[in-house]
């Protein structure tokens, strides 16, 4: 299988983008969406059907809390410790947490807004296919809009039954979805009637707010040991890795104990 990581933050402008990082280096820059779009395109084109890729994609729907900036930049060394390429990273976040960035490595990252959330979903429905595995991990802010749960990106947000039609698109082998925003829960209830083969992981559920940090550094921390040789096995690995994250969860919040009711849940396109 091989593998496409999205980060995803809020930025704007029409040039390459770029901020210190957070230990004061130089900033490593970010591409504009024109660009990131074309290297969504590139990937297309280089996309080989009937062979098993793994794909990933990290997404910070806030730009002003360093916290979750720091969750995708974990997510980002888990992946490559796992033995993720960059080439099947694609980054959206307010900061480039990749150590080599150039002309010559155009790895596609870049800010993030719901536009361009969206058109990345779009893009690999044309990019995966049945052979393939896809990891998707949402971090930022979460709210309940008119009753609806939502990623609340800083110029729209996505509705769980938006993001759930999106991953529908995908014709992926197993979908992974990795939330940690409060009110995270809903987004797993929209996917556990999906017949798309998903499987969700949130760190808490559709009626309450939480604190990510915690479960997120566990989670990701374990991350290394990951096994996508199977299905089984997938699920396995993800099952302890999730188990041991929600203990530490559980316990840095134990003042709170509503607000750390996560779970990993399987749509009906799972099959069990």
């Amino acid at each position: 299988m091989g593998m496409l990581l999205v980060c995803w933050s809020i930025g704007s402008g029409g040039n390459p983008l770029s901020e210190p990082d957070s230990m004061g280096k130089e900033p490593r820059s970010l591409q504009t969406p024109e660009r990131f779009r074309e290297n969504l395109k590139q990937m297309e084109t280089a996309s080989v059907r009937g062979k098993e890729n793994k794909y990933a994609v990290l997404v910070n729907a806030d730009k002003n809390n360093r916290l979750h900036g720091t969750n995708i930049s974990k997510a980002y060394k888990a992946f490559k410790a796992a033995g993720f390429s960059d080439s099947d990273i694609i980054i959206l976040n307010h900061l480039n947490p990749r150590s080599d960035m150039s002309p010559d490595r155009p790895y596609p990252t870049t800010t993030s807004n719901h536009e361009m959330f969206k058109d990345t979903l779009t893009a690999l429905s044309r990019i995966v296919d049945y052979n393939d595995l896809l990891f998707v991990y949402c971090t930022g802010h979460g709210k309940r809009v008119g009753g609806a749960i939502t990623l609340a990106f800083r110029d729209q947000t996505m509705s769980a039954m938006e993001y759930c039609q999106l991953l529908e698109k995908i014709s992926a082998l197993t979908i992974v979805s990795v939330m940690d925003q409060c009110y995270s829960g809903g987004f797993s209830s929209a996917i556990e009637n999906s017949y798309a083969p998903i499987i969700s992981i949130t760190d808490t559920d559709e009626k309450h707010a939480t604190y990510c940090q915690h479960f997120a550094e566990q989670f990701w921390s374990s991350f290394s040991r990951i096994d996508c040789s199977s299905t089984g096995t997938l699920t396995n690995s993800l099952e302890a890795i999730f188990s041991e994250a929600l203990i530490v969860h559980k316990d840095k919040l134990k003042q709170t104990p509503a607000r750390t009711r996560g779970k990993i849940t399987y749509s009906k396109g799972m099959g069990w």
